[in-house]
């Protein structure tokens, strides 16, 4: 039996209507609003954050201690206002370093945040919009398209702590502009036309989304990386379903298999299969789902998860997407397989979230894509997981590509879009603000201290810590202005851990000793307990 692998779609169609578009941009624009109300009725002093402990604090950090540090002529990547008296760099501090130049302007890190998250929420689905409809021609399919890439679960559950995450807007304009920078003639490597207007800009588009954060980077590194595999070996080319095709698959993939288990006993993956999707994280609900988020669910999660509680095995795409999914993949799979680039890409960004394929507690193989986190640069995308947010990109193209031509697809894609909007809906989300902030931040901003030290303190970084810091710290002191004992970057050397717990005369739990006290018997030390 042969299956033919069908070349890539390629961009049958042009742009859609001024006025659609800007519909489009609209609609997205609320669809955050109503996601993240009440947050609109008070955009410039309230962000979106747990009440402590978060992640949100510290890229709120990150915008105030940019702006600051460029108005004093300070190093912009390296800073002395946390973890002192050492300080640390911010270059790996997932830092967000397009909305602190937006900062420059508006001159409130927290307002500049929140126009940040409103527009490139905006963006991202526009972008999504855009290159389904130059897919597939359909108005309301290429709605739907830019409504699962901007508020995926994925996404909205990491809107709670994870602010660079949000930063997708470039990666659709990205894939647009790729596609027409380059062409391809199957089984060739090298493009057979370069057009260099088109690269210049997928180049400018890089490095915003650089400025963004650079899992961006990354997400489209690899989508470039898979168009050229793509086009290069399997491109045109017919699948031949039979027994020696299957045996060779098997074969390759225990091979690589048992190469992986040998890399994870002498190679560092960076935590990449600690932190691997399982396979039924597709298919449960986002721990702040509306209608399923408790703490049921996440005691679920919890029972085959290595990280307790943690938001990043977030990749549901949405029970009623994986039914229309499964149907199409029924309905085209039954007597072919419809393999074109679209398809490969959105399985790729699948494969790659997990990379040791798990059913609940029980371990099956390593994917092949595993190979990446052995890789060096590569190896610095440690969370498998985020990738779901591009096969978000290219799962609704297939859709509505299959469904386009039928009979009232409009209607079929309003419906799925309203149902989507309802079972994707958040819980109401917490947030601080500036009335959130306790007396003695105020207190200390009028005070001749130089130094805070909260009791306990600590640091931390985003796979190890020592003692224990509260990261609304660094929210406070956007406030109070003062240099903090301890803190918390992303990244952090172990030299770093070392000098704090040897020399500052810490506890194991970040308590102050006499020997803390003897060395800053000028600082303000404020029990937090």
């Amino acid at each position: 039996m042969q299956i033919p692998n069908n070349p890539h779609l390629g961009f049958k169609y042009g742009l859609p209507k001024l006025s659609l578009s800007i519909f489009a941009l609209m609609l997205y624009a609320l669809v955050f609003m109503i996601y993240t109300f009440p947050l609109v009725q008070d955009f410039a002093q309230s962000f979106i954050s747990p009440p402590k402990d978060g992640d949100s604090p510290a890229f709120v950090w990150n915008v105030y201690n940019f702006n600051e540090a460029f108005k004093n002529g300070e190093s912009l990547f390296y800073t002395h206002k946390q973890l002192y008296p050492i300080g640390g760099s911010t270059i790996m501090n997932s830092n967000i370093t397009i909305v602190s130049l937006l900062n420059l302007i508006v001159n409130n890190p927290i307002l500049s945040i929140n126009i940040a998250l409103l527009i490139s929420f905006a963006l991202s689905g526009l972008g999504a919009f855009f290159l389904t409809y130059r897919f597939t021609e359909s108005f309301w399919g290429a709605l739907l398209g830019g409504f699962i890439f901007s508020f995926a679960p994925y996404k909205v559950s990491h809107l709670v702590s994870h602010y660079n995450l949000m930063l997708t807007a470039v990666i659709p304009f990205f894939v647009i502009n790729f596609n027409r920078a380059f062409e391809f003639e199957s089984g060739r490597f090298l493009p057979k036309k370069i057009y260099f207007k088109w690269v210049v800009v997928c180049f400018l588009l890089g490095f915003v989304g650089l400025l963004s954060d650079y899992y961006t980077t990354f997400f489209m590194l690899y989508y470039a990386g898979i168009v050229w595999i793509y086009n290069a070996w399997i491109s045109g080319k017919t699948i031949h379903l039979n027994r020696k095709t299957v045996l060779k698959s098997l074969v390759v993939i225990v091979i690589i298999h048992i190469l992986l288990q040998q890399a994870k006993l002498n190679l560092d993956d960076n935590g990449a299969f600690w932190l691997g999707g399982n396979v039924i994280d597709f298919f449960v609900p986002s721990h702040n789902s509306l209608w399923f988020g408790g703490q049921w669910l996440q005691n679920f999660k919890d029972s085959f998860h290595p990280e307790k509680g943690s938001v990043e095995y977030e990749m549901f795409l949405g029970w009623t997407l994986i039914v229309v999914l499964f149907y199409v993949w029924y309905k085209t799979g039954k007597n072919q397989f419809q393999f074109s680039m679209t398809t490969f890409t959105a399985l790729i960004f699948l494969a790659i979230c997990v990379p040791a394929v798990r059913v609940f507690n029980i371990f099956l193989f390593n994917m092949p894509t595993a190979s990446l986190h052995f890789i060096p640069f590569f190896n610095h995308i440690h969370v498998p997981t985020r990738f779901v947010v591009m096969a978000c990109l290219f799962l609704p193209i297939i859709i509505v590509h299959y469904f386009k031509n039928h009979s009232y697809s409009h209607y079929f894609f309003a419906i799925l879009l309203s149902v989507l909007f309802v079972e994707y809906y958040p819980k109401p989300y917490s947030t601080l603000s500036e009335r959130d902030v306790p007396d003695w931040v105020y207190e200390l901003k009028e005070s001749d201290a130089e130094l805070v030290i909260p009791v306990p303190t600590g640091l931390r970084d985003g796979i190890k810590g020592f003692g224990y810091f509260n990261s609304n710290q660094l929210f406070y002191q956007t406030i109070h202005g003062k240099t903090i004992l301890g803190g918390y970057l992303s990244r952090l050397p172990e030299s770093t851990f070392e000098y704090y717990r040897d020399s500052l005369g810490l506890d194991a739990n970040g308590y102050p000793t006499e020997k803390t006290y003897k060395m800053f018997p000028n600082a303000y030390y404020i029990n937090e307990q």
